[in-house]
């Protein structure tokens, strides 16, 4: 059983470790961004971050809706996406952004849902 939640949990905390040292890096000067297009890399990349994460809260779980599974990944990765933000706000060539931070969210919920769509699918299937 320790080896399943592994298997779930693993590549989750390293894609989120992933996250971390790409976001707290300095911004190299040949990326400026004026459009706002890195709102939708930062809801694909939190979409992925919250499809490992359902997948991974519900490994753990005998008996959790599916709801509850969304509402729990939208947490987590709206929090985890806002500590980001606050430390981008201490490194050189990077800024605090509430925007950034609602497209992790959103990102988040779409993962999780995307997830919880296709488990569903797959249960159905059985």
């Amino acid at each position: 059983m320790k080896k399943k939640k592994l298997v779930a949990w693993a590549p989750l905390a390293l894609y989120m470790a992933l996250i971390f040292i790409v976001s707290i890096n300095p911004m190299p000067d040949e990326i400026p961004d004026e459009s706002g297009i890195d709102k939708i890399y930062h809801a694909v990349a939190y979409a992925i971050m919250g499809f490992l994460m359902a997948k991974a809260i519900e490994s753990g779980a005998r008996s959790r809706s599916p709801s509850n599974v969304i509402i729990i990944t939208i947490l987590i990765t709206f929090g985890f996406g806002a500590f980001i933000e606050v430390c981008q706000s201490f490194t050189p060539s990077r800024y605090a952004d509430i925007y950034d931070a609602i497209a992790n969210g959103f990102g988040g919920f779409l993962g999780a849902l995307i997830y919880e769509k296709r488990h569903k699918k797959i249960l159905k299937m059985v």
